[in-house]
């Protein structure tokens, strides 16, 4: 129906579309919990990490190839991560047909630390994601009133890029460890290193390819808040990092409650900003 609203000339195509990459993105997040359960730290974290480094190598192969595509390229992309995603649901229901057949009364449970847990509130654990959400928006907004539509737009783009890497940390490093109930403060710290790294090398690579102009110029606003930028998702990639100790220790609501005040922090520090910038 919202389709049909919308006047879209091709309904019928970006119908398909939209069922296509629903199907496959909810493959994926099935296979999310059923490989938690049936399959090896390494394919757990490879099946969270794979997906949006594939999208991410997808779009920018047909977007340099074949530049005329446009939002084909995008939806290739997306449908190419999915689906690459929802393979591991394969090995998980091959896992759970063996389990659930002969002799699957003899498996030995192994009960989960009592440390471990998660007693945050579901108003907590929603007021938490809505205060990220929110404060994420609230600078996007701030960047469209102070330098316009189109940089605003441009500087979306690249933080969605270089905020890749910690969302990846955060999903294929801290939830796997909380699945397999291990510390790893030293691998812990290493894995946030080598994020913040990435993240340099990825703006490194922005500003190159400006620099050569494999960029078009509307990008070279962008340029002085890539450091800024670095800083942000550098901090972000250790932080993700080190997110699965307050739960192991059983401290999920206090770091719930320090993050929301951060959350507060942020977003009262951009609301004066963009006062300021009213002035």
């Amino acid at each position: 129906m919202g389709v049909q609203l919308s006047g879209l000339a091709q309904s019928g195509q970006v119908l398909g579309w939209a069922a296509l990459l629903a199907v496959l993105q909810l493959g994926w997040y099935l296979a999310q919990p059923m490989t938690l359960k049936t399959a090896s730290t390494k394919s757990i974290a490879l099946g969270r990490a794979l997906p949006p480094v594939i999208a991410l190598a997808v779009a920018g192969i047909v977007g340099s190839r074949w530049p005329q595509t446009g939002a084909i390229s995008l939806l290739l992309a997306a449908a190419s991560g999915y689906g690459v995603g929802a393979l591991w649901l394969l090995p998980a229901r091959r896992e759970a047909l063996q389990c659930a057949g002969p002799g699957a009364g003899a498996t030995t449970i192994i009960a989960p630390t009592p440390s471990q847990a998660d007693d945050r509130s579901t108003a907590l654990r929603l007021a938490h994601a809505a205060t990220d959400a929110l404060t994420g928006t609230a600078i996007l907004l701030l960047w469209q009133r102070s330098h316009g539509a189109a940089e605003a737009g441009y500087l979306a783009v690249l933080l969605r890029v270089l905020g890749f890497v910690p969302g990846v940390i955060h999903a294929a490093w801290a939830q796997v460890l909380l699945a397999d109930g291990a510390s790893r403060r030293r691998s812990a710290a290493m894995a946030g290193l080598g994020g913040a790294m990435l993240v340099a090398a990825l703006a490194l690579a922005c500003a190159f390819a400006l620099r050569v102009q494999w960029l078009t110029s509307a990008w070279a606003g962008v340029l002085p808040y890539l450091m800024p930028l670095v800083l942000w998702q550098g901090a972000a990639c250790l932080l993700a990092a080190f997110s699965h100790l307050p739960f192991q220790h059983g401290r999920a609501r206090a770091y719930s409650y320090a993050a929301i005040g951060f959350d507060a922090a942020a977003a009262g520090a951009v609301y004066a900003a963009g006062f300021r910038v009213a002035d």
